[in-house]
């Protein structure tokens, strides 16, 4: 299992956690967990990056983290300029940094671009204007809290649970989703992978992701990955 933390202070009031855990089926075959998370901070921003890797090699897992991290650390630095900018714009600046890192594992692997798949799950939240981004392309889950519990962005899948739109995919520029908002009374921001609820999900799951108290009907073949950003102050 890998765990991250920070506390959340005065210049960053937002407490951050994030886990993953890899499953028995990756376990068994002594890969690395393909659910790879990032987080960035700055004197304006907070950032949390959660992706699922679809790969039959650990190149997936290390392609994801190097996404994740890309991810972080630019939508912390932009993220005022995300908020006002057209999302499509914001939707090819992104994805086309994302082909480019794949394409540079493709050369040094000469595996094809399938093997660095993953879904995208990011949210920043800027501390001047007290609005929040998100980024969401595939399944997993998006949610917040508050006095209520909100899911802003649901799992998409194909005609099974186990398909869904990846960033390989022919059509992830038009199903990769771009959310914003006012932080408003929400406190707190979940991001999770698939592995880490019951399909169909409910939203009664997402408190029970939060608390760790989920494992009964879950799945632990699949790797587990999931972030929440928790107000502090």
């Amino acid at each position: 299992m890998r765990m991250e933390k920070n506390a959340g202070d005065q210049k960053h009031p937002w407490k951050y956690t994030g886990r993953t855990q890899t499953g028995t089926r990756h376990k068994k075959r002594r890969m690395l967990c393909q659910d790879q998370l990032a987080y960035a901070e700055n004197e304006f921003a907070q950032a949390a990056v959660l992706l699922d890797g679809f790969g039959h090699t650990d190149r997936n897992a290390i392609a994801c983290e190097a996404i994740a991290k890309y991810l972080a650390e630019d939508l912390c630095e932009n993220l005022a300029s995300y908020l006002t900018e057209d999302p499509e714009q914001i939707k090819r600046t992104i994805l086309l940094k994302v082909y480019r890192m794949i394409e540079q594992e493709m050369k040094k692997s000469g595996l094809p671009k399938e093997e660095f798949a993953s879904t995208i799950m990011a949210l920043g939240i800027d501390y001047q204007s007290e609005r929040y981004l998100m980024l969401h392309l595939g399944d997993g889950v998006i949610a917040s809290t508050g006095e209520e519990t909100e899911i802003l962005s649901w799992p998409e899948n194909g005609f099974a649970t186990f398909q869904t739109h990846l960033t390989v995919s022919d059509h992830a520029f038009r199903k990769l989703r771009i959310n914003r908002g006012d932080i408003g009374k929400r406190t707190g921001f979940l991001l999770a992978t698939d592995g880490m609820y019951r399909h169909p999900l409910q939203i009664e799951q997402i408190n029970d992701m939060i608390h760790g108290t989920q494992h009964h009907g879950v799945s632990m073949e699949d790797d587990q990955g999931m972030v929440f950003l928790c107000k502090s102050i």
